[in-house]
């Protein structure tokens, strides 16, 4: 691509942004990517962002304890869950106190779950409604 052309191509998105046009059919500009944190994957359960938003709130909440060695927040709800979330790398990780179900959401809400699914969610339900206070 010569210079000239690269230069009426930046001309040209300058002016669409600016809302006054350009001589550049709109079938030549690159498409939008969809929105990813919609759309459902075969990977995995898919949270849209839920458990980094959760983690976020748990790691402001008063009752919150940061662990050193692991670099997490750690909130414990007597009784019923534990729960871990790693601000960094935006991971939450719920255990049920009997052990069961080991939950990890990734960074992209994705749930690899050591058990019931549906018990994954309702701990992370639980832990939700416990933060709110």
């Amino acid at each position: 691509m010569s210079p000239l052309t690269r230069l009426s191509s930046l001309l040209c998105s300058g002016l669409l942004v600016l809302g006054t046009g350009c001589s550049t059919p709109p079938s030549s500009l690159p498409a939008a990517t969809p929105d990813t944190t919609t759309l459902a994957t075969a990977g995995g359960a898919r949270v849209t962002a839920q458990s980094v938003r959760i983690g976020e709130t748990m790691r402001k909440h008063r009752r919150a304890n940061y662990n050193l060695d692991g670099r997490t927040y750690d909130f414990y709800i007597g009784g019923l869950l534990e729960a871990a979330y790693h601000p960094w790398n935006n991971t939450l990780t719920v255990i049920g106190t009997a052990g069961t179900p080991l939950c990890h959401y990734d960074a992209e809400g994705f749930l690899t779950a050591e058990g019931d699914s549906v018990a994954c969610a309702d701990l992370l339900a639980h832990l939700e409604t416990a933060l709110a206070h």
